[in-house]
């Protein structure tokens, strides 16, 4: 197999949501700081990036990231869903790509 072409490389950070605690097994969570870099860096290589986080990534958007947030169903019937707010802030398609893609098309 060959390597991913740019327009088909996705990366999806998940990190613990900002002031709570880190994952199992995390010595400590990563700073904003750190996941902002990651996230910049995967973008560089030309991917499309997505950030879940319990607000939008302020220090993305304002670098003309979308925000799109993620709403479960509206009697929260779903186990597991989150009943704190969700957002993903998403890059434009990576540098190589060629255009931005919707998140939810």
């Amino acid at each position: 197999m060959g390597a991913i072409p740019p327009e088909r490389r996705v990366v999806y950070i998940d990190p613990p949501y900002r002031g709570t605690t880190a994952y199992l097994g995390d010595v400590r969570p990563p700073t904003r700081a750190a996941v902002v870099r990651r996230a910049l860096r995967a973008h560089e290589w030309g991917a499309t990036v997505l950030v879940s986080e319990g607000e939008p990534i302020a220090e993305l958007v304002e670098l003309g990231w979308e925000v799109r947030e993620l709403r479960g169903p509206p009697d929260n019937s779903v186990a597991g869903w989150s009943r704190v707010g969700e957002f993903v802030t998403m890059s434009p398609r990576g540098p190589n790509s060629g255009g931005q893609q919707g998140l939810f098309a």
